[in-house]
C-alpha cells in the first residue's frame, strides 16, 4: 500500500467476529437490501451470512485481492446465484451510480490509501436513502489488532499496550489506521451522508468463547467506550420531490 499499510485478513466465516458485528449494524439499522455491495469483502464471510438470510438479494463483491475473490466465489455461488464478483480499489469502484440499496464497508477503511475517497466512491454507487455499513478499529481500544513496524520488521502488536492512545507513535508503527467517533462524523459529512447511528463494538473473543458471557455484559456498560471496533449505519439522502405549482407543473 502506498502509505504502508497492509492489506486485512478476511474473517473466519460463521464465527463471531462476523455475526458480532453484523448484530450491531443490524440495530443500528435493519439491512433490507435487494441490491448489495460488500466493498472490501475479502473472502466473503459477511456476504455469506447476509445472502444466507436473504437468497435473493442481488450481490457484488468487490476486493483488492484476485485471491480473496477466488476464495470468495467458490463460497457465495452456491449461496447466491445473482452474485458478481470484481477485483478493484475501493477508491475508484467500476459500478455505475445509484446501483446498490446497500453497501458493506467492514474492516475496510483502515486498510485503504484513501479513506475519504473510498466513502465518497461508496455514496457515489448507492442508491438515495441507501445506507452504507461501517465498522472501523477503534482508536480508544486498548491494544492494536494488527501487526506493527519497528524498523524493517513486523511484531506482534500485545508487545506495545495502549499504543492506539499514543497518535503520533501509532502513526510512526502501525500497519493500520484507528478511528473516533468524530472521524466517522468527518468521513460521513465528506461523502455527503447522514449518520444514523455510531456503536462501539466489544471484542467478540472468537477463541475465548467462555468469557462471552462477561463481554454481553459490558457491552452494557460505559466500558463499551474501549471496544474493539466501531460500528456505524450511514445513509444517503433520499431525492427530494419536485414541488408542484397549482397548475401541476413541477
Amino acid at each position: 500500500m502506498d502509505q504502508k499499510l497492509i492489506i486485512g485478513a478476511s474473517s473466519r466465516p460463521r464465527g463471531a467476529n462476523v455475526r458480532d458485528r453484523l448484530a450491531v449494524l443490524q440495530e443500528l439499522a435493519p439491512i433490507r437490501a435487494k441490491r448489495l455491495v460488500d466493498l472490501g469483502g475479502g473472502e466473503g464471510s459477511y456476504t455469506l451470512e447476509l445472502v444466507e438470510a436473504a437468497p435473493e438479494a442481488q450481490v457484488v463483491l468487490i476486493d483488492l485481492s484476485g485471491s480473496a475473490v477466488s476464495v470468495a466465489k467458490q463460497r457465495l455461488r452456491e449461496k447466491c446465484h445473482s452474485v458478481e464478483f470484481l477485483v478493484s480499489a475501493g477508491e475508484a469502484l467500476p459500478v455505475r451510480d445509484n446501483a446498490f440499496d446497500a453497501g458493506l464497508l467492514i474492516e475496510v477503511l483502515d486498510h485503504v490509501d484513501d479513506p475519504v475517497a473510498t466513502v465518497q466512491e461508496a455514496a457515489r454507487v448507492l442508491a438515495p436513502g441507501g445506507v452504507l455499513y461501517v465498522t472501523v478499529p477503534n482508536r480508544w481500544f486498548p491494544f492494536e489488532t494488527h501487526p506493527l513496524r519497528v524498523g524493517r520488521a513486523l511484531v506482534k502488536p500485545w508487545v506495545f499496550p495502549f499504543l492506539p492512545w499514543v497518535a503520533p507513535l501509532h502513526r510512526r508503527m502501525a500497519t493500520a489506521r484507528v478511528f473516533g467517533t468524530r472521524d466517522l462524523d468527518r468521513l460521513a459529512a465528506a461523502a455527503g451522508l447522514q449518520v444514523l447511528g455510531i456503536r462501539p463494538l466489544m471484542p467478540p473473543l472468537e477463541r475465548l468463547p467462555r468469557l462471552r458471557r462477561v463481554v454481553r455484559w459490558l457491552s452494557h456498560t460505559p466500558v463499551r467506550a474501549f471496544g474493539v471496533s466501531l460500528c456505524a449505519a450511514l445513509q444517503k439522502p433520499a431525492r427530494k420531490e419536485p414541488k408542484l405549482t397549482q397548475d401541476g407543473s413541477a
